[in-house]
């Protein structure tokens, strides 16, 4: 295996865990190996790893020691046998498993592409939740597509938004869909009416624009105890079945995919007191959990959205569950895990990733 390549594989003992999140986000591998100095195994890092660390409230600044599995599965070198490595693949759901030397030193990374190629085939997932899909808004931010598309039909790529979308559940066993449209309806139906797909896909027409909640009222008769919803322009790449078995395991009425986002100011940022100068903070950074625009939700919390034809969004429908104290839940993703193309510049970022 190449160094530099198993270099993007480890991290250093004192990593702190907001540094790990940075590397797991800039990485396409999904788990990380702890070494120290000498690049002997610690342990092994991976989103999840991370998840139940957030969820606990840790700190970021933390040392990622205090988050990592200190017991990681490895094989030794000249010593492993390939069915071996096989069955710990798939018992131990590892895409993969580092290969170390008798001190311990990792001398190479064993992924699952490698081992299996196509000999192992995955059944696919049979999750069969149904997707209640947000697609009536204007996208005002994206006007200079939105003059001539709906917002969920500005193309990315070869396809689509809001296909993306559709796309990310059906890996995920999801195949029922129910579009709430409003702005420029008929095109997004004729949209699909002339497409190929293996959807299927009710639609449900808002007579006036309702808001990203309000128009929950109008199928509440045709939806089971829980669901997924989500907006037309978010694309999460992750397992959706432990977004559902997280949401019911918790017993949340709401379960709110987030997403760790680092911000950076590109200025001195002044602090003052009393009207006088503290100090100066130079260029600083900032992590905050955000709303990616994809939840799990229980039925009765549709009960709670007012019986008016007035706009009704998803902030004050969680609003209104907190003020009920009814559970509402977070479950994080990695920042890499979520393409935003709600505003112009996500747009041309989520581009830029699909020519790399």
């Amino acid at each position: 295996m190449n160094d530099s390549v198993l270099a993007t594989l480890q991290l250093q003992k004192g990593t702190s865990i907001k540094e790990a999140m940075k590397q797991l986000g800039k990485s396409s591998w999904k788990t990380l190996f702890l070494v120290d100095r000498n690049k002997r195994l610690l342990g092994s890092l991976t989103d999840g790893d991370i998840r139940r660390w957030i969820l606990r409230d840790g700190k970021l600044d933390e040392n990622v020691e205090k988050v990592c599995n200190k017991y990681p599965e490895y094989v030794e070198e000249g010593k492993y046998k390939i069915e071996i490595v096989k069955e710990i693949m798939v018992n131990k759901k590892m895409e993969s498993i580092p290969v170390v030397d008798d001190s311990k030193v990792i001398r190479e990374v064993l992924f699952w592409e490698n081992i299996f190629g196509q000999e192992y085939k995955e059944t696919k997932k049979e999750l069969n939740v149904p997707v209640v899909i947000m697609a009536g808004g204007q996208g005002k931010r994206m006007s200079i597509f939105t003059k001539i598309w709906p917002k969920p039909l500005i193309p990315v790529g070869e396809k689509p938004v809001i296909e993306l979308v559709m796309d990310s559940f059906y890996e995920n066993g999801c195949d029922k869909f129910t579009l709430l449209l409003n702005h420029r309806a008929e095109m997004i139906q004729s949209y699909f009416d002339n497409t190929r797909h293996n959807y299927h896909i009710q639609y449900v027409q808002e007579s006036i624009p309702l808001g990203t909640a309000g128009g929950l009222k109008l199928i509440y008769k045709d939806l089971p105890d829980t669901f997924f919803l989500s907006n037309c322009d978010t694309v999460i790449k992750g397992d959706y079945e432990e977004m559902f078995n997280f949401h019911r395991l918790h017993k949340n009425n709401i379960t709110i995919i987030a997403s760790y986002k680092h911000f950076s100011l590109p200025y001195g940022v002044i602090k003052k007191r009393y009207g006088k100068l503290e100090k100066i903070v130079e260029k600083p950074e900032y992590d905050h959990l955000v709303v990616t625009g994809l939840y799990v939700m229980q039925k009765k919390a549709i009960e709670l959205i007012p019986k008016n034809n007035k706009e009704f969004h998803m902030p004050n429908l969680i609003e209104a569950m907190i003020s009920s104290e009814k559970k509402v839940g977070i479950y994080p993703v990695n920042e890499k895990a979520w393409t935003d193309i709600g505003e112009m510049e996500k747009y041309k970022e989520a581009i830029r990733n699909m020519e790399l």
